[in-house]
């Protein structure tokens, strides 16, 4: 299908109320055989040179990849919402072109600004997909994530969601972080994980680190997505995530898991932002690449509001970010410490058994703790350079807040320096991931992300990286706690 032609299609259901935006290079020639379809409320972002919906619109030019965005300007009620304006889209696409369905405020492009690279990374894209689906052609492709599970699924078993002989309908899934669907230690999560995982080594023959379905990136044709969206059936206030875990435990051949992190590359928030942040640059002119992998992924996610991963991720291909990785932070002091340099005591969980494997990457994790711990002192120095250079510091307020900063950073360079094992999140408030709980679907991580409960743990053995136990992270990477999981309202 020329482009002018879906243009045009698009242009009929703009006249008929739905509200979208189409973003691509109008001098290149686009590509016929795939195109991203991003959800987004707020249409504001698309103007913002600092958001990653931006960046990934220009990295598309680049790519000659169609982006459009559609939901602006619609009222939000749940996860589910956008499946409700999807499908009038997938109507008008070519059968034969590769939809991606992708998030906007939390994914990147992971393509350097160089056309001939991005094009290879695209097409690249499009092989692996045939190769995970090719034994299932009709399924969808959705990303894997290290993390389960969302707090829906503790109030409901896997198969509860849809008749196996059916595929109707049986019940609803909560909405994540509502009053109504908090976590708790249901043996119903228990179940979720011990079918996912046993999917993923039974799909792959190895125990995978990702294998529990994220709902915030999939790639499929416009038939399959359709067929998918039926089935689903989803209300806008229930929780995707769950929904389509249920539909994979019913329906397996509908749903394939990137469990490689081929396509989709999901980064891990729990493991803090040095071994959790898990894609590094190769150089200015290639795409990054897993640590753990070896892959270079099309689509980079945050999931759990890792915003400041994010935006390092955004920078390290060259691109301009928010910077959340020093906005937000209560202690300059500590800035090194807050963003989780002390993750490597649980580095071997239990789907990283292997011996060897868990030294190679424990070996790798403290070289990468050590290259980022001098990205750390970049990063001072570009606060320095802020404050120094910002406009009316002779006011008494802005002055306070430069000696203020200049205190903080003078702390913080001592901390930098001295040894990687004087890191921990002990002896700050983020060591429970206070201050940042109340973004995160992921779990407010104790009082509203006030208090410090929420901290680091388990259950197994009590071992505590915070001050209580309240909220703790339940045996090695696995479940998030009495009133931390998956609470909050933006998860993805």
């Amino acid at each position: 299908m020329k482009s002018s032609t879906l243009a045009f299609k698009f242009g009929l259901l703009f006249s008929a109320g739905m509200c979208f935006s189409a973003s691509a290079d109008s001098s290149a020639q686009l590509r016929d055989d795939v195109m991203v379809l991003m959800y987004e409320t707020d249409e504001s972002l698309r103007q913002d040179a600092t958001s990653p919906l931006h960046f990934f619109e220009q990295r598309g030019k680049v790519a000659n990849l169609q982006t459009v965005v559609f939901g602006e300007k619609l009222e939000y009620h749940g996860f589910g919402d956008k499946y409700q304006t999807l499908k009038p889209l997938l109507d008008v696409m070519d059968e034969d072109k590769l939809i991606i369905l992708a998030d906007a405020r939390d994914v990147i492009l992971n393509v350097p600004d160089n056309g001939a690279v991005a094009t290879l990374a695209v097409d690249n894209f499009m092989e692996i997909y045939k190769k995970l689906t090719a034994n299932a052609p009709n399924a969808v492709v959705i990303s894997a994530e290290a993390q389960c599970c969302v707090s829906a699924m503790a109030h409901t078993h896997p198969r509860e969601y849809f008749d196996s002989l059916t595929m109707e309908r049986k019940s609803r899934a909560c909405s994540s972080g509502k009053e109504d669907c908090l976590w708790y230690p249901s043996k119903n999560i228990e179940d979720w994980q011990v079918f996912m995982e046993d999917l993923a080594y039974n799909v792959t023959g190895e125990n995978p680190s990702d294998v529990y379905l994220n709902a915030g990136l999939m790639a499929g044709y416009p038939a399959d997505l359709i067929n998918l969206l039926n089935v689903l059936d989803i209300h806008p206030y229930e929780d995707d995530q769950a929904v389509l875990s249920g539909l994979m435990y019913q329906f397996p051949e509908m749903i394939k898991l990137d469990y490689g992190q081929e396509m989709f590359g999901n980064n891990q928030w729990p493991r803090g932002l040095v071994d959790g942040c898990v894609f590094e640059t190769q150089g200015d002119k290639l795409s990054l690449i897993h640590t753990e992998t070896g892959t270079e992924p099309l689509i980079l996610h945050t999931p759990g509001s890792f915003y400041s991963c994010l935006d390092v991720l955004i920078e390290d291909l060259g691109g301009v970010s928010q910077q959340r990785y020093i906005l937000g932070v209560e202690h300059m002091d500590a800035v090194a410490a807050n963003k989780g340099f002390n993750v490597a005591s649980d580095t071997s969980r239990r789907l990283n058994s292997d011996t060897s494997r868990t030294a190679t990457m424990e070996s790798h994790t403290g070289e990468r703790r050590l290259d980022f711990l001098q990205r750390m002192q970049d990063m001072v120095i570009k606060i320095k350079d802020m404050i120094m250079g910002a406009p009316h510091l002779g006011t008494e307020s802005t002055t306070a807040t430069k000696k203020e900063v200049d205190t903080r950073v003078e702390s913080n360079d001592e901390v930098v320096n001295d040894e990687v094992e004087t890191i921990n999140y002990a002896s700050t408030n983020y060591g429970n991931y206070g201050n940042y709980g109340s973004s995160s679907n992921y779990g407010n991580y104790g009082n509203h992300g006030t208090a410090n409960d929420g901290n680091y743990g388990t259950y197994s053995n009590r071992r505590n990286y915070g001050n209580t136990n309240d909220g703790n992270y339940v045996g090695n990477y696995r479940n998030y706690g009495n009133t931390g999981q998956y609470n909050g309202e933006v998860r993805r």
